[in-house]
């Protein structure tokens, strides 16, 4: 528990001053088996949202799980992630720490890895072996003759170690191995979870697994299919507003979603999803500039926004900020889409850009497509907020 109290409080004081977080909406404090699910479009869903719900809505005593890569339980996580510590974590399996604080093994990598990735589960069950005995020549060729699979963790070879490749690369009986071994590792992962959620435990998911690129919610798969069934569960539907300041600003709706109905099937979920997330500056921005040809003025990405926000429909849930500066918010906005070269600057107008990207969203081709594809798939779904105001 005090390492639990310290990871906790230590990421709340960061999650609120590096990014600009707020939300609405929570889930009880008593409550009994639980999944909270959001939309995924970034790493700091599951940090700002496990945290925050912990410090507003507990508990302390055990920990509101989550289901996060096993590559994140192999050593040389820490050190990608972290690579001014490379030298000193290349080796670190940080895997017990995660445990310990509520963040379970899942396997979501099931045809391909990393090269150091399967390495590793060989040696696991044989030692260090030759990559020439592992992996196929075409692998092999790219490490110096006799390297091992104990070497891919040295500081030579480690970023080419990261490399993806199928696994079909592995020599058997290496890969019957480990396909046998990665439908047990499934099947105890989902087990491990159920348990968890029928002994009363708080799950919070990203039914997704990987980020939307595109704006739009992804098929929710997976874990959610097992847990769901078990739990009541609550909607966390997130938007980024991503033009309106240099710190990445991070709007969410916790909303009570009750039991999903197997008959159903998950596009009941879903629609909601996508429904309570609420509506910010950069979306209506987006949607007025994706089609937009020529220059604007200030004054007139002010009027698009402001006509765009008075045709919302009533129900849906727009940033507050929103709705009581929205002129403020689009002159803060320009000047930085200018900067990240989303817009080009033109004496006192502005062009869209021919190229939209946005440092903070790194797979997105172009950001303001992303977020009115975002805006679009909310208006889609508008009926389904009806009941959350």
């Amino acid at each position: 528990m005090p390492v639990r109290a310290l990871s906790v409080l230590s990421n709340y004081a960061w999650d609120h001053l590096a990014y600009r977080v707020r939300n609405w909406g929570r889930v009880p404090r008593r409550r009994g088996p639980t999944l909270i699910v959001a939309n995924h479009q970034h790493d700091f869903e599951s940090p700002a949202i496990v945290v925050t719900t912990t410090v507003q809505s507990g508990p302390w005593r055990h920990p509101v799980f989550t289901a996060s890569s096993r590559r994140m339980y192999e050593p040389g996580f820490l050190a990608e992630r972290l690579p001014w510590l490379s030298f000193l974590l290349r080796r670190v399996n940080a895997g017990p720490l995660f445990v310990a604080l509520g963040m379970l093994p899942l396997e979501n990598e099931l045809g391909a890895r990393q090269i150091t990735a399967w390495a590793w589960s060989v040696q696991r069950r044989h030692g260090p072996l030759p990559l020439a005995a592992v992996f196929d020549d075409r692998v092999a060729a790219r490490f110096a003759a006799g390297t091992t699979t104990a070497d891919l963790r040295r500081r030579k070879w480690f970023a080419r170690s990261r490399e993806v490749v199928k696994v079909t690369a592995l020599r058997e009986p290496y890969r019957r191995e480990l396909l046998d071994e990665t439908r047990q590792n499934i099947e105890s992962d989902l087990a491990r979870m159920e348990e968890i959620v029928r002994n009363g435990g708080t799950f919070y998911l990203t039914p997704e697994g990987k980020y939307s690129v595109d704006g739009r919610i992804g098929p929710m798969r997976g874990v959610v299919e097992r847990l769901a069934p078990l739990s009541t569960i609550y909607l966390a539907g997130v938007s980024y507003d991503p033009f309106v300041s240099k710190r990445l600003s991070m709007l969410y709706r916790v909303v009570h979603f009750g039991r999903l109905e197997e008959s159903a099937g998950m596009e009941p979920m879903t629609r909601t999803l996508a429904a309570i997330r609420p509506v910010v500056t950069s979306q209506l921005l987006s949607a007025w500039l994706r089609s937009f040809d020529g220059t604007f003025a200030e004054e007139e990405a002010i009027a698009a926004v402001q006509s765009a926000m008075a045709a919302l429909p009533e129900q849906l849930f727009v940033d507050p900020e929103l709705r009581r500066d929205a002129s403020r918010l689009v002159r803060k906005s320009l000047p930085l889409m200018a900067q990240w070269k989303i817009l080009e600057r033109r004496g006192d107008r502005y062009a869209p850009a021919a190229q939209r990207r946005h440092p903070q969203f790194p797979f997105v081709k172009d950001i303001v497509e992303h977020q009115a594809a975002f805006l679009d798939e909310t208006l889609r779904n508008a009926a389904h907020a009806r009941s959350y105001g």
